[in-house]
């Protein structure tokens, strides 16, 4: 008997980012299943961060260049469920999702969309004839996959039913060789941008280092249009951290393991609309990291019960996260059994186990 085709959509690293990693990942667990084929249909709309949300040519040729491939896929065989990524709140994804849906639906049976960028919920509040139009094609789908319990707002806005919590796994790649903890070193790991807390982190840690002048920073990753290293690297001088900020850009594999083991805490003070699950919360739970995250969309529910300062962004950003850091560098003795705790919830929750996952599961429900 042949077998059922399930198609995963979307654009695997480069460049790096939450939600391209989250299609490689399920690429590679639902390939792991003999119980059914899975082919990928990749995106091509960004090959740097430069080019994210901006319209070009490019995009538009890649638009066509996309169909072309479904058309490919759709000519091989029956495809008895599509997996889609819904591309978020900003208007060049709303325009590409417009565009791929109908096609997506048509030569589907059955077609799931993942949620990954949030923020469409809040944007259906206000007049916009396009989300009107993306919202009637995301209507038709079979199903919704979030997340967590927050980022059910997004599909239950647009009218999907049927939602699927699914919270990322990933692989343990702790250990003990990557750990030379630095004291005392705060991490942060992701997009560079203000949406995502860095000039503010910048600013905060600049106030911090007066009465705490042994203190380090090291920021992991690349600007976000429209933040560049030109207008970062002029907000570490202009705050006078110069000296104590790590600059190190995209950091893969083993080299980014060790500035997860060179750190004594994370910071994750995001407040961009489109957060949803933070990864990176999960690599710093894996290495055992005590933390001072944002109270911020899904960062509650990633987080649970976590060791570290959770705080509300109801301030000036930068005021916000000072306190935060305050509060927990005053509790520095805490720091060994808030890592502990989180690494226990990285454990019981986010270790990927087995050769099956929860997206097995699913899409065996589905496709049975």
């Amino acid at each position: 008997m042949q077998k059922k085709r399930v198609v995963i959509a979307g654009q695997i690293p480069p460049p790096q980012g939450g939600q391209n990693a989250m299609i490689a990942q399920i690429l590679q667990e639902l390939r792991r299943d003999d119980a059914f084929e899975t082919v990928h249909w990749p995106f091509y709309f960004s090959r740097n961060l430069a080019t994210m949300r901006r319209v070009n040519f490019e995009k538009v040729a890649e638009l066509f260049r996309c169909l072309w491939r479904l058309l490919r896929i759709r000519l091989k065989g029956d495809v008895d469920l599509l997996i889609y990524p819904a591309g978020g709140p900003h208007l060049v994804p709303i325009i590409r999702d417009i565009c791929l849906l109908p096609f997506a639906r048509l030569v589907s049976r059955k077609l799931i969309i993942q949620f990954h960028a949030a923020g469409i919920a809040e944007k259906l509040k206000k007049p916009n004839p396009l989300l009107r139009i993306l919202q009637s094609l995301m209507q038709s789908a079979d199903s919704a996959i979030v997340m967590t319990n927050y980022n059910r707002i997004d599909p239950e806005s647009v009218g999907i039913r049927k939602i699927d919590i699914l919270p990322i796994q990933i692989a343990d790649e702790f250990a003990a060789e990557f750990v030379q903890r630095q004291q005392p070193r705060l991490l942060y790991l992701g997009h560079l941008t203000p949406d995502k807390g860095t000039p503010s982190l910048l600013e905060a840690f600049g106030n911090i280092r007066r009465d705490y002048p042994d203190l380090r920073l090291e920021l992991v990753g690349e600007p976000l249009v429209p933040y560049d290293w030109r207008t970062l690297e002029r907000d570490v001088e202009r705050f006078g951290i110069k000296s104590a900020v790590q600059l190190s850009g995209v950091l893969t594999g083993r080299e980014k393991l060790r500035a997860l083991g060179r750190a004594s805490m994370f910071v994750f003070p995001t407040v961009a609309p489109y957060e949803s699950f933070g990864v990176v919360l999960l690599e710093a739970m894996m290495f055992g990291l005590p933390m001072v995250a944002s109270d911020w969309r899904g960062n509650r529910d990633v987080l649970g019960e976590f060791g570290g300062v959770l705080f509300l962004p109801n301030e000036p950003l930068a005021v916000s996260i000072g306190r935060a850091l305050r509060a927990a560098l005053a509790e520095r003795e805490k720091w060994p059994a808030w890592g502990k705790q989180n690494r226990e919830r990285f454990e019981s929750v986010y270790a990927r186990s087995g050769t099956r996952s929860g997206y097995s599961a699913l899409v065996r429900s589905m496709v049975s």
